[in-house]
């Protein structure tokens, strides 16, 4: 059976058409759509998602249903993560959604968040392998470990890329203060649950947009290629570099320099690149596995494949 499962996030919204097979418990991924409605826009200083937000959501989610429809899905799961979590509207916006698309959203917390991230992503290691999954979204950024049979630990911190560029960066290209007092606080902030990378683990795993951008970004890809990217590898010092480039580049010269692969991104790739540096630095590891899967995978083998 075929079965959609939409991820509406802060920045982006995802859209995984795939088939579920019951009896070998797979997933198999028969589309991916990406789009950067970004509905938490402003959502930090009024505390409210917007209508032009919402109209560009509602736009995403029409696009998406004839995907849906083409695929003859027999189900729609759909989920949404920090934005919807925190708008004072969010309830407004959810009975709008269903009212005009038919799509139920299903607004989850951020250990909820957590949980179909790293199930999503880790399904096909070693089950008593220790992973650790970094998920870093708009609104928030998930570190969770464990294996693929059990979480250990968990925290969702209350910050993303796009909130920590709204609150620290006010100039383009960043100024070097800005920078100075964005990095001070991710520290600050990694450092109040140092329990977190006291773990031994084997591999730490990135999903979401930044890691896959950045890996794009590495392999010098024009456009999405999820082949290409999941699975793939970035080295500290590969993120090292990167940073050390994004943060002298207004957004215009980094949506010009690596094109459409970036777009919708530009302005907040430099944040999201600089809290991974930060995690990995913490975890005092060398390198990272990119995974293209994550919470909207997850959702799917929690609802089929666990009692």
């Amino acid at each position: 059976m075929n079965v959609a499962s939409i991820d509406i996030g802060s920045n982006t919204v995802i859209l995984l058409i795939a088939n579920v097979d019951l009896n070998k418990k797979k997933i198999t991924p028969l589309l991916n759509l990406y789009r950067t409605p970004r509905i938490s826009s402003n959502l930090s200083n009024s505390g409210l998602i917007s209508k032009d937000s919402e109209q560009k959501l509602l736009k995403v989610l029409d696009e998406f249903l004839v995907k849906i429809l083409e695929f003859s899905c027999v189900e729609i799961l759909c989920t949404a993560t920090k934005a919807l979590r925190s708008a004072e509207n969010s309830d407004s916006i959810i009975n709008s959604v269903e009212e005009k698309t038919g799509i139920k959203i299903e607004v989850i917390s951020g250990e909820r968040e957590a949980e179909y991230s790293f199930f999503g992503s880790v399904k096909d290691y070693e089950p008593t392998s220790s992973s650790a999954v970094i998920d870093i979204g708009g609104g928030s950024t998930e570190i969770i470990i464990g294996n693929s049979n059990s979480i250990n630990r968990l925290y969702s911190f209350n910050f993303g890329s796009v909130s920590l560029t709204e609150k620290f960066i006010k100039n383009n290209p960043p100024s070097k203060t800005e920078l100075e007092n964005l990095q001070n606080h991710i520290i600050d902030r990694l450092d109040e649950k140092k329990y977190l990378f006291e773990k031994t683990i084997k591999n730490i795993i990135a999903v979401a947009g930044t890691p896959t951008i950045l890996s794009a970004i590495i392999q010098n890809l024009s456009e999405y290629d999820e082949n290409k990217i999941d699975n793939s590898i970035i080295h500290f010092s590969e993120l090292e570099e990167i940073c050390h480039q994004l943060i002298k580049m207004t957004y215009h010269q980094i949506l010009e320099k690596y094109g459409k692969i970036i777009e919708g991104r530009e302005d907040v790739i430099t944040t999201g690149a600089i809290i991974l540096k930060a995690i990995l630095g913490k975890m005092n590891f060398q390198d990272l596995i990119v995974s293209t899967k994550g919470l909207r995978y997850g959702v799917i083998v929690r609802k089929f494949f666990t009692d």
